[in-house]
């Protein structure tokens, strides 16, 4: 999703982006088959764990009033950031808003890679989707029961690792 909203309007971010993205793109799609080959090799009664999720509609105008103060809110921070510091601090504030929403801190970061150059933008927004990442991790792991700890923890270091990686 982040490839194509960069896509159109900031080619440019795409090649700095691209590479980290599809090196974690590469290492989700891997741990999923290794996760689904276990799964399909587990007990049959150790299959029949499925609960139902609720859905809600994220095309609602709550949700989308929600989207667009966060991303008004990321712009005015990113603001004040590139204005009082000069680029020091943005990744940490990448991080803090991607803990939360990687859309917002993407769309801001095309605005202000126009200033700064696309690859600090680049890298802002890597720096956000690994957070966004930990951060679900992290409510798996506190949140889901013990069967889903240890897997969560795993794909996700191998995960961030890859991104770490393809930034390189």
């Amino acid at each position: 999703r982040v490839l194509i909203a960069l896509a159109a309007p900031r080619n440019d971010m795409l090649g700095p982006v691209a590479r980290p993205f599809g090196a974690m793109g590469a290492a989700a799609g891997l741990m999923a088959w290794v996760f689904y080959r276990r799964s399909r090799n587990a007990a049959p009664d150790r299959q029949d764990h499925q609960t139902a999720v609720p859905l809600r509609n994220p095309f609602s105008l709550a949700e989308a009033s929600k989207f667009a103060a966060f991303f008004v809110i990321v712009m005015l921070i990113v603001k004040v950031v590139e204005d009082r510091f000069s680029g020091h601090g943005l990744y940490l504030l990448a991080a803090v808003a991607g803990s939360t929403e990687v859309d917002a801190i993407t769309l801001s970061m095309l605005e202000y890679g126009r200033t700064a150059g696309a690859d600090v933008a680049a890298l802002a927004i890597v720096v956000a989707a690994l957070a966004n990442t930990g951060v679900k991790c992290g409510m798996a792991v506190v949140l889901g029961g013990p069967d889903l700890k240890r897997p969560m923890l795993v794909a996700t270091i191998v995960f961030a690792a890859a991104g770490v990686l393809g930034l390189l």
